[in-house]
């Protein structure tokens, strides 16, 4: 079986970002304390907005696509698609936030040299995106997604390219004080 990360070492990854958007956009993120729905609260004047955020830690690698030669432009995004497979199946990653009706979904790629957050403003659009991107999948890969496995349960999702979401993100380094503009 293929596996993305070992979730006890990346979990604390995840956390550690998370903190670095809060202390990046400080007037802007705080940590959502209320329950797994989401990551970070979006504050807008007097209005609270919610963001899920992903953490990638490298480039992932879904078969039927070709290993990456230019990494940044041809990167690939986790999109899970399944939480607690293994238990009760329900959805993930953007799927999961737009259920929830949250606001904005995020993948941050935290590479030193290159720290960019892919924000998705849209998560409507975003799911039938990832829909036909994983129909035009070939069968062998839709019938083996990734698993993921976390502390108490399997997750799976698929790998895909990332130019293939260009025209439903934006893509903005950390910090950038420009990203109030996306928000709104």
């Amino acid at each position: 079986m293929r596996r993305v990360h070992d979730f006890r070492k990346s979990e604390p990854i995840g956390k550690k970002y998370e903190i670095e958007m809060v202390k990046a956009w400080p007037h802007l993120f705080e940590l959502y304390e209320g329950g797994n729905e989401y990551d970070l609260n979006v504050l807008l004047d007097s209005v609270k907005k919610s963001l899920e955020l992903k953490t990638e830690h490298g480039y992932t690698l879904q078969p039927g696509f070709p290993k990456p030669h230019v990494p940044r432009s041809t990167i690939n995004i986790f999109i899970e698609t399944k939480g607690n497979a293994d238990k009760k199946g329900s959805l993930g990653g953007p799927f999961k936030a737009y259920e929830d009706l949250v606001d904005f979904y995020a993948h941050l790629f935290p590479h030193p040299a290159d720290r960019v957050l892919f924000l998705f403003t849209d998560l409507a659009a975003l799911n039938i995106r990832c829909y036909d991107l994983i129909a035009r999948l070939p069968k062998w890969v839709r019938d083996n997604p990734i698993p993921v496995y976390n502390t108490e349960h399997v997750t799976l999702g698929y790998a895909l390219p990332i130019q293939e979401f260009a025209d439903l993100f934006v893509k903005i380094k950390l910090g950038d004080k420009n990203i109030l503009k996306y928000l709104l």
